[in-house]
């Protein structure tokens, strides 16, 4: 096996050059299976990408934040999303996957990155790409070179809810529902998970029920979303019935 190269950059400048010839090393837990094949890592502890902050419209969490941390802490972070981080992983993992670790690593069958969609989360990144919407992230993880943090605004309502073998296994479907107080009106973000590469946004379902205000509509369309969502944990037809019925569930609850 080749020497693996260690480097730690003091500066984010220093980092994006020694990610020309490695890759970003924090929590380490999905990068211990690749470990023969590495050829170099880019330690990012010293450039102070941890840490949540909030101005008190936005919530901003650093990249390098430990999801331990994020179960621990307190408002404005949404408890529904606190609970979500404990449910990602156990607790050894949980004080070693890091926020940007999860996000360039986790497969749709994470309740966190459905979570974060349904945030209409903002990642922040240290190159020229700036600030782009996790959605678009997702469709091209391999081109991200380093997430410095992410950022949403304070939810006025955000709730969650999976169906799983286990309570504490990875959910067969999953769902999260965020809405946003903004001057021209509340803004709803509906987000499917439990299938796939990455959990998807439902943006025909949130123009639906804007239209509408008809859960029963816009459960017909996350149904339609997964209707061909079948692998080996799950049929297309029981991910696709299952969406249907908690999306409705959470929006009833939003309605009254």
């Amino acid at each position: 096996m080749a020497q693996l190269e260690y480097l730690v950059p003091e500066t984010l400048d220093e980092a994006l050059e020694m990610l020309e010839r490695g890759i970003p090393l924090a929590g380490g837990t999905s990068l211990t299976p690749q470990r023969k094949d590495l050829r170099a890592v880019v330690d990012l502890r010293k450039l102070g990408l941890d840490g949540v902050r909030s101005d008190g419209e936005t919530i901003e969490i650093g990249a390098t934040e430990k999801l331990q941390t994020i179960v621990h802490a307190q408002a404005p972070i949404p408890a529904r999303l606190r609970e979500v981080c404990k449910l990602e992983a156990g607790w050894n993992l949980r004080n070693m996957v890091t926020l940007g670790g999860a996000i360039i690593s986790k497969d749709g069958r994470s309740g966190l990155l459905t979570s974060l969609l349904a945030l209409n989360t903002q990642i922040l990144q240290a190159t020229d790409a700036g600030v782009l919407p996790l959605h678009e992230v997702l469709l091209g993880r391999k081109d991200v070179k380093l997430i410095t943090g992410v950022r949403f605004s304070i939810p006025t309502y955000f709730s969650y809810e999976q169906v799983a073998r286990a309570p504490a296994d990875w959910p067969l479907i999953c769902v999260a529902i965020g809405m946003v107080q903004k001057q021209a009106g509340e803004e709803i973000s509906i987000a499917l998970g439990g299938f796939g590469e990455y959990p998807i946004r439902l943006m025909e379902a949130e123009k639906l029920w804007i239209e509408t205000q008809d859960p029963e509509q816009v459960g017909q369309s996350a149904q339609d979303a997964y209707k061909n969502a079948e692998d080996k944990w799950a049929s297309g037809e029981y991910r696709s019935e299952i969406a249907g019925v908690l999306v409705k569930r959470l929006l009833k609850e939003v309605r009254s």
